[in-house]
């Protein structure tokens, strides 16, 4: 398959009715989302090529955690973010736009309260308000919010799916590095249970990056990469009709626990999502 004929575009997700092929990733971080839905942290990085359909895998995947596992799915694209604080309201931003079809969406806009207002003059676009000093809250305390989110949304919803998608601002920063090496330490060292898929979605060089400015990382157990795709499930096709179902395994996914940066937890590495040509 040439780059001209794959019907993955950068930016542009396939339909999720139209999405086949992959079922080795697609078992993968359902298995992580199963795992997080049962509270245990999961982790991830999704690399590889521009177009390749990291986007469009995700996006998948996000379907059938909604669907099975009764989770709040955000996939948020964050190009042209280099800051922190930014990103993570942009994050709640457009959980609060997405959810507004959703019978739990007054729940959500209740737990935002006053820090919400009503936007745009072709329909409602909410925007949060945050101050500076709410959002550097939110930095530090990030695993509380997640838990308190929840906690709102009990009825209704288990777990939380949360992809960050086109890292390649955030991926320079420090910042972001250190906070998402705490923020996963701290979930997965806590005796409070934290029912969160993250998943962070990037080029791979971008994945390197992220590795090179935690220097921690030297000391991280390598929870393992997957294999390149069998013959049967080599590529992240497109093509008219339902998508396949391949049942779920038997045995659960095994819970994220150490330390380090996510490329050294779960890996959906370029390797694995290089298309054939």
């Amino acid at each position: 398959m040439t780059p001209e004929s794959s019907p993955f575009r950068p930016g542009q997700p396939a339909p999720v009715r139209y999405f086949v092929g992959r079922s080795a990733e697609v078992e993968r971080l359902r298995g992580m989302v199963r795992g997080s839905a049962q509270g245990r942290l999961g982790v991830g990085f999704v690399s590889g090529e521009r177009g390749i359909g990291k986007s469009s895998l995700t996006r998948f995947v996000r379907h059938l955690a909604e669907r099975e596992h009764d989770a709040v799915g955000c996939h948020v694209f964050l190009g042209g973010v280099n800051d922190l604080g930014d990103a993570l309201r942009r994050t709640f931003e457009h959980l609060l736009n997405e959810s507004v079809d959703k019978p739990w969406h007054r729940q959500l806009q209740a737990f935002f309260g006053d820090r919400v207002r009503k936007v745009g003059l072709f329909g409602v676009t909410f925007e949060l308000d945050l101050p500076e000093r709410e959002l550097s809250t939110v930095k530090r305390s990030f695993a509380a919010s997640v838990r308190r989110l929840l906690d709102s949304l009990k009825a209704d919803k288990r777990s939380l799916l949360l992809i960050l998608d086109d890292i390649n601002g955030l991926a320079g920063s420090d910042e972001f590095a250190n906070w998402l090496k705490s923020t996963v330490d701290e979930i997965a060292t806590s005796e409070q249970e934290t029912r969160l898929c993250l998943l962070v979605v990037g080029l791979d060089a971008r994945r390197r990056e992220l590795v090179r400015r935690q220097p921690s990382r030297a000391g991280a157990r390598r929870a393992g990469q997957l294999p390149p795709p069998h013959a049967g499930s080599r590529r992240a096709g497109v093509r008219s009709g339902n998508p396949g179902r391949a049942p779920l395994p038997d045995s659960s996914s095994r819970a994220v626990r150490a330390h380090g940066v996510p490329a050294d937890r779960e890996e959906v590495s370029r390797r694995a999502c290089r298309m054939p040509t």
